[in-house]
């Protein structure tokens, strides 16, 4: 079994250090991200002062995680 990611900090942290905290887990399965880390992701995602890159990939996870569960 794999051992779930948790990213303590996500909502405090500058954009260009959450681009990099939050890379592994945007690529990872539902089931691998700690539920803490899951909902900071969703709110970020909801920010509209994000550099572009990282808005798109939060959007793109949200939407990805919102079919696992509906699947």
């Amino acid at each position: 079994m794999h051992r779930r990611i948790q990213i303590d900090n996500l909502r405090s942290s500058d954009p260009a250090t959450l681009a990099v905290l939050a890379e592994d887990a945007l690529r990872r399965p539902l089931g691998q991200i700690a539920p803490a880390t899951l909902l900071d992701l969703v709110a970020l995602s909801e920010l509209e002062d994000l550099p572009r890159p990282l808005a798109r990939d939060l959007v793109s996870f949200v939407e990805r995680v919102t079919r696992e569960i509906a699947d």
